[in-house]
């Protein structure tokens, strides 16, 4: 120790004096006493430090099974290997800071038998090198709450998962709290050995990368007690599922899954995002779920195993090579089993298959776009119901009391799309475009188009299209709105509104695949607010975001933009181009005083209520051609 500071202080001593030798004489006695204590201190404390590996609640340890033998507060000093098996038996968090454990022994080197166990990480993690052909992973827990909160964690092993988690005697009961993590593996990662009685958690904002499952959840029970809630995280699976579930609650949100299907070898339901089995409940509001395979009989967004259960979906995209939704039953196995999927919004690619033929498995569609179509989702014992939603081919044969529904067609671009049912009627008629062409087929009155589109009424009966009476038979093309001179008529791009319902901001958009996007991940879709014109024809509106708020703002006038762009504001540059025209008609613009908020609209008589509730009327704010009625 003396001969490697020594040095070091003559060294700084001759520089100084060197130097400044009027400054070195000046203050040689505060240096001697004050720098040169500090200079020791800081150089013993570092040497210190990097002797140990680990403290426990301050306290500090030669080695990382010291520190955990202790429990309680544990903090990694250093990149640390383990080489053997280390058991915890108190509570503990093990904070790894930017650290990073390799894991050298067998099968997996923490085993937990404690209750509480907390894994926390920045930068660092957990590693297996490739020279550990005996590995399993990381943790062995046998206690009731694992929290891992944040990291890095990888490696190969042939016996996953990462982090496992076991019941005992005394315990079937026990949480998981995940958020953060990346990891990046050739098996399992998270999962159950074995059956609890109650499990909850959350696992979100993760990102998982491996050959089979990503998690794995088995629990009885399938009361609201035992409810996981999985959110923001990204996986990508070789094989899949991304996720199986046996059993409990299970609330899937925002989100993207993919299984590639480049694997070789397990069996052929594993190629699926969504596993469910033993009567399992599962709730899917938003995200993207999708499974490929070359082989037959393989590929699915959603599948419910032999075994049972029950899947409600309120959106979210899912596609599959062979289908986009599967329930399967065997009653031989499972004599009690029931497999139900319950469709209510979303986005599928993909035929629906419910073809075990035991009367207990079943595809109920209320509502969604569904695309790939095939005559195997019409086939005769697919138990498939359609009351509601948008079809690339007509599935009328399987629309109970079909001669009930409301049914239109609507054509875009050369793609034909069957409309079925009330809801899902309505809402198409409002997505419709300038150029689309609707055909009304049965049990329909009355619609309300933009301008430009053209209606057939293949009814029995008179059919009143923006005000217009249409007869049987007849065809009728809606009003463009006009240029206002000559009779010609300008090209129009339909302005999409949609609403958040977390800060209440309308966003406005003329790109249908962001107003489909924001539709996917919880925004509420209003349909076309106004019409935008051509560039050439048009005065630029100009839209910018506000990174602190949330909130996005359009103006005309480009200096106002420019100077929220120089006050932090994101520059989205034009978003689309309104009418010159002075008879055109106004858009007005309202602003939330208590929260910052801006809103559009054509309607005046909404605009006075929201002016009477408190809102400052900014007047007119562009002119846009109105929406046909």
């Amino acid at each position: 120790m003396k001969k490697r500071v020594l040095p070091l202080l003559m060294a700084s001593s001759m520089m100084v004096s060197v130097t400044s030798p009027l400054f070195a004489q000046e203050n040689e006695e505060q240096f001697d006493i004050h720098s040169t204590t500090e200079f020791v201190e800081e150089t013993q404390s570092l040497e210190k430090e990097s002797a140990y590996e680990a403290t426990a609640n301050g306290k500090t340890y030669s080695t990382l099974k010291e520190a955990l033998e202790a429990g309680g507060e544990v903090k990694l000093l250093k990149d640390v290997e383990v080489n053997e098996i280390i058991e915890i038996n108190n509570d503990t968090t093990l904070d790894l800071g930017d650290f990073t454990i390799t894991n050298n022994a067998e099968k997996r080197p923490f085993v937990v038998k404690t209750e509480n166990f907390t894994i926390k990480a920045k930068k660092g993690g957990m590693v297996i090198p490739e020279s550990n052909a005996k590995s399993y992973g990381f943790v062995e827990f046998y206690g009731k709450n694992l929290s891992i909160l944040g990291g890095y964690y990888s490696g190969k092993t042939d016996n996953g998962r990462l982090f496992r988690m076991n019941t005992t005697e005394n315990n079937k009961t026990g949480t998981l709290k995940v958020r953060g993590i990346v990891v990046e593996t050739n098996n399992d990662i998270i999962g159950h050995k074995s059956t609890f009685e109650t499990y909850s958690g959350s696992i979100t904002d993760c990102e998982f990368h491996t050959d089979t499952r990503a998690i794995c959840i088995d629990v009885m029970d399938n009361t609201e007690t035992s409810t996981m809630t999985i959110s923001n995280t990204t996986a990508f699976s070789k094989r899949g599922p991304v996720i199986e579930v046996a059993g409990g609650n299970t609330i899937l949100s925002d989100n993207d899954w993919t299984v590639t299907g480049d694997y070789e070898g397990g069996n052929s339901w594993a190629r699926t995002a969504i596993g469910v089995g033993y009567e399992a409940n599962v709730t899917i509001k938003s995200g993207n779920y999708s499974a490929k395979s070359t082989k037959p009989d393989e590929g699915y967004g959603v599948y419910i195993y032999t075994s049972g259960g029950t899947v409600n979906i309120e959106g979210g995209t899912f596609e599959g090579t062979t289908a986009s939704l599967r329930a399967d039953v065997n009653l031989g196995d499972y004599p009690n089993a029931t497999s139900n999927i319950v469709v209510n919004g979303g986005q599928f690619t993909g035929d629906l298959q419910a073809s075990t033929k035991t009367g207990k498995e079943k595809i109920t569609v209320n509502a969604g776009d569904f695309n790939g179509i095939t005559d195997k989702t019409l086939a005769d014992g697919n138990t498939v119901q359609i009351d509601g939603g948008a079809f690339d081919k007509d599935v009328k044969t399987k629309t109970p009391n079909a001669k009930d529904k409301e049914i239109v067609t609507i054509t875009r671009n050369d793609s034909l799309r069957y409309v079925y049912g009330k809801p899902s009627v309505e809402e198409a008629l409002k997505n419709t475009v300038p150029g689309d062409k609707v055909e009304i087929i049965q049990n329909i009155t009355e619609v309300t188009v933009p301008g430009g589109v053209e209606v057939e009424n293949k009814t029995e009966n008179e059919v009143t299209v923006n005000g217009i009476e249409v007869g049987k038979g007849e065809t009728i093309t809606t009003p463009a709105p006009s240029t206002g001179g000559g009779g010609s008529t300008v090209k129009l791009n339909p302005v999409y509104r949609a609403y958040n319902p977390n800060n209440g901001e309308h966003l406005y958009t003329v790109d249908e695949k962001e107003y489909k996007h924001v539709a996917r991940v919880g925004w509420d879709a209003e349909g076309v607010a106004f019409m935008a014109e051509e560039e050439k024809n048009g005065q630029a509106l100009y839209r910018v975001y506000n990174p602190n708020s949330g909130l996005h703002h359009y103006t005309l006038d480009e200096k106002e933009k420019n100077t929220l762009v120089s006050l932090g504001w994101h520059d989205e540059k034009v978003a689309w181009y309104t009418s010159k025209k002075p008879q055109s008609a106004p858009v007005y613009r309202v602003y939330n005083l208590n929260d910052g908020n801006h809103h559009y609209t054509m309607n005046k008589q909404e605009k006075d209520v929201l002016v009477s509730y408190g809102w400052q009327d900014e007047e007119i704010a562009f002119r846009t051609a109105p929406i046909e009625k």
